[in-house]
């Protein structure tokens, strides 16, 4: 029906890069289907694209309300909470994201992102970059990451083995 057609344009338009467009065409669709966590989703991405904090957070906000184990909305809050130098509350979200669902595979690699570069935990960093390249297949860049963070993680092992 027109509730396919409406989102695909949407989703469309916020792909070419026009945010203004999908930003009104989300909200339109919202108008007659309220019920759809995805969309606030979207129109979270498109706020925090322009900056636009505040209202980032009150779309997710209103996509956990209508489902509080939506990992899209998590892990999106746990962008948000990230970029404003919340690393624990990020942490939190991220993990619950994987909880409610193991095989949501963009809040494993940001658990990767945020304990190796925020959080200082190279295990947890190579454990989270591991499981996100089990559920994606080969991705170049992480396999990189993860044989550098392998080698650092033996390497702070002898060092503490040496300390003893």
């Amino acid at each position: 029906g027109s509730s396919g057609t409406m989102f695909e344009q949407a989703v469309a338009a916020m792909a070419a890069g026009d945010l203004v467009d999908a930003e009104l065409r989300f909200k339109e669709f919202l108008l007659q289907y309220s019920g759809y966590p995805g969309v606030y989703v979207n129109l979270a991405i498109i706020h925090s694209n322009n900056g636009n904090d505040t209202a980032a957070e009150e779309a997710i906000n209103a996509a956990l309300a209508l489902d509080a184990d939506y990992p899209p909305a998590l892990n999106q809050q746990g962008m948000l909470l990230r970029r404003n130098g919340k690393f624990i509350e990020a942490e939190a979200a991220y993990l619950k994201a994987v909880t409610a669902s193991p095989d949501y595979a963009l809040a494993h690699y940001n658990l990767g992102v945020l304990n190796e570069l925020y959080l200082q935990r190279l295990d947890a960093a190579l454990r989270h970059f591991e499981h996100y390249q089990e559920l994606v297949g080969e991705d170049k860049q992480v396999a990189r990451w993860i044989s550098d963070l392998s080698r650092r993680v033996m390497a702070n092992q002898r060092s503490a083995n040496a300390v003893e």
